[in-house]
């Protein structure tokens, strides 16, 4: 009978075991887990060979509609830190599931910080600020955080802060590499405002609104096709492509994760040249100077 009572006792005892042993890799690093590929292009940036860095949303994947498979939802549990940027609502759900599992991770807001667009429900363009997913009744601000040079140096330092934390023999080390990637973000931030400054104020369409933070830092105008959540109407649609053909704008950014191939048509509907890129990219910032010189050679 004792011995029937201590089964259960060793077998929790043996999964926190795993679970202790999990939050480092084979090699005996440090395991950290990101939502998404920029992340990973930042952490691993920082971070170098001291850690080992998971992404937990796949490649050519939807951030709103994600579903993480238990392989990846294993590697985060079993990670030191997880990295959260607002991607999706997959996000939500995994930080909740970590937290009922008592699986003890910290979790770090890679935005903390950053200057929020706030989206009006039903409104086209950004038009203020919002501090946090919500904000009234009808106020969101855009999630897509990470596509700004300005907003990466920020998920860079709260990066920088959380591993010199749980990694304090390695401060000189990751303060030493984020010198460097904040001198190669400084770089491409150089650049992309040498090539857009001649066209200024030159509007682009992209079917999701996505690219607001990207519009700011460089003067341009976004003409998102759809919106966050809501299903386009017929007369919606009409509406943008008028406003499209009115504001000149002659290049229009597929990113396939989100449109599902309407952009293609809708490029043709409005005499704007399809241009596919994918900010959700390991190298995310040679996508930003693609689209740069897109925008300015017309």
């Amino acid at each position: 009978m004792l011995k029937n009572k201590l089964y259960p006792a060793i077998i929790l005892c043996l999964l926190l075991t795993a679970c202790s042993g999990a939050r480092k890799d084979a090699g005996g690093k440090p395991v950290v887990a990101v939502s998404i590929e920029p992340q990973r292009y930042l952490l691993e940036s920082i971070v170098g060979d001291r850690m080992d860095v998971v992404t937990v949303m796949g490649k050519g994947a939807d951030p709103e509609n994600y579903d993480p498979s238990m392989s990846v939802l294993r590697k985060v549990e079993g990670s030191r830190l997880y990295f959260k940027v607002g991607a999706g609502a997959f996000e939500d759900a995994l930080i909740g599931r970590l937290s009922d599992a008592g699986q003890g991770i910290d979790v770090v807001d890679t935005t903390e910080g950053i200057d929020f667009i706030g989206v009006e429900d039903g409104c086209d363009e950004p038009h203020g600020h919002a501090h946090g997913h919500s904000h009234g009744a009808h106020e969101f601000y855009d999630p897509h955080t990470w596509s700004s040079l300005t907003n990466a140096r920020i998920m860079a330092a709260n990066m920088l802060a959380a591993v010199q934390r749980i990694d304090p023999e390695g401060t000189e080390y990751y303060k030493s590499r984020y010198d460097s990637l904040v001198a190669r973000l400084d770089s491409v931030d150089a650049e992309l405002r040498d090539v857009l400054k001649p066209v200024s104020g030159r509007s682009f369409m992209v079917w999701h609104p996505s690219l607001s933070y990207f519009a700011r830092d460089y003067g341009l105008r976004q003409i998102a096709v759809g919106e966050e959540s809501k299903e386009l109407s017929a007369a919606s649609l009409r509406e943008k492509i008028d406003m499209a053909r009115a504001s000149g704008a002659q290049v229009l950014f597929i990113q396939p994760e989100y449109d599902g191939g309407r952009s293609e048509l809708l490029a043709r509907q409005t005499g704007t040249r399809g241009v596919t890129v994918n900010l959700l990219s390991y190298e995310w910032t040679d996508e930003m100077i693609k689209m740069a010189r897109e925008l300015a050679s017309n």
